[in-house]
């Protein structure tokens, strides 16, 4: 794309988009629009508009162009060229003949799956899941993602938000995190018990007996192996953090979303963290625990910290394993922490281990 773009070179471009598109030449075609969402702030309706000339693609290519720019959005770092791009996407898409009521709901639901959570008003999140699943449809794993994270949000409970995740199929986490999409290619071979434990993990902040969590959690171990056990714990959690593998857009709040940890499968690490703390003690382990809770306090933009509650799970892990080396990690984060609520939190775990 060429930086120094003007307005002015806006007719040159559209002449080129439309040789690509002549040309039947998707990466070209996106390139030219790429290029123009430097400077049309989003207005794709000038002369020569831009869904008319691609409206000569076959249906096929239509529909590969307007995700196509969704993708390139979303790993757009300018967020005025990112929007100009998923408002031409959206267009786009809208005006994609669709065989059946169900198929277009998908597709929409598709691309809002670019986004970190669902954004409509109605029909609600629940009724367009029904429309697709009811036709037979199945939902992409992004998509089982984009509606976990939604339920996270004050919006959970708006008609049956909640009822629905717990009864959706797909992956076991969420895609799109590095950490996550390695545990879910691990999955399979790693065959009995592990499949379970990601289960269990999902339900630790579920209302119930720690006790009877716990109980459950050391009976998975057991019939892991403890070596085993914590070489896949450990191998998890050490790629907490790391760069999202599919990049999304951000919302209208100023909120970094692909720095953050994704809500749903936050669960998941915290219910890790608890269970690594009931290993037999181990000093890589303790080191690797105050990582994660230094990553979960990462700051990004829009919302402060990545994830405090991460890091108080860690802390807490930290101060029931109680050894050297955990006791020296405690005291670190203690003094290195600058998030209140979780320095207070880490201060209280340290200080229970000191008096105990």
């Amino acid at each position: 794309m060429t930086a120094a773009l003007t307005l002015a070179d806006v007719p040159y471009w559209l002449d080129r988009l439309s040789g690509r598109v002549a040309a039947s030449d998707l990466p070209g075609a996106i390139d030219c629009a790429a290029t123009m969402a430097l400077v049309n702030n989003g207005a794709w309706g000038f002369a020569g508009s831009v869904p008319d000339i691609i409206a000569r693609f076959t249906a096929a290519d239509r529909e590969r162009f307007a995700f196509g720019l969704a993708e390139l959005a979303a790993a757009t770092p300018a967020e005025r060229t990112a929007a100009s791009l998923g408002r031409l996407a959206h267009r786009l898409v809208e005006d994609l003949d669709s065989a059946s009521e169900a198929e277009a709901v998908l597709r929409q639901l598709r691309l809002q799956a670019y986004g970190w959570t669902w954004q409509g008003w109605r029909p609600t999140l629940p009724e367009q899941v029904a429309t697709v699943t009811g036709a037979g449809l199945t939902l992409p794993p992004e998509v089982v993602a984009l509606i976990r994270r939604t339920a996270t949000t004050p919006r959970s409970g708006e008609g049956g938000l909640i009822q629905l995740v717990a009864e959706l199929g797909g992956p076991a986490l969420n895609v799109g995190e590095s950490w996550s999409e390695h545990a879910l290619a691990d999955l399979p071979r790693l065959g009995r018990p592990w499949p379970e434990v990601v289960i269990h993990v999902l339900g630790s902040s579920a209302s119930g007996s720690a006790e009877e969590w716990e109980a459950r959690g050391r009976h998975l171990l057991s019939e892991a192996g403890e070596g085993p056990a914590r070489a896949v714990l450990t191998d998890w959690l050490a790629k907490v953090g790391e760069p999202r593998t599919q990049r999304l857009l951000p919302p209208r709040i100023r909120l970094d979303v692909n720095a953050a940890f994704d809500p749903y499968n936050a669960i998941a690490v915290r219910g890790l963290i608890r269970l690594l703390a009931l290993l037999p003690q181990h000093p890589d382990t303790d080191r690797l625990l105050g990582a994660v809770a230094d990553r979960s306090l990462h700051w990004i933009a829009g919302a402060g910290p990545r994830s405090p509650k991460t890091a108080v799970a860690a802390a807490r892990a930290l101060a029931r394993i109680g050894s050297d080396t955990a006791l020296a990690e405690l005291s670190r984060l203690s003094k290195q922490v600058t998030h209140a609520g979780t320095r207070k939190r880490v201060r209280l775990a340290l200080a229970g281990v000191r008096r105990s």
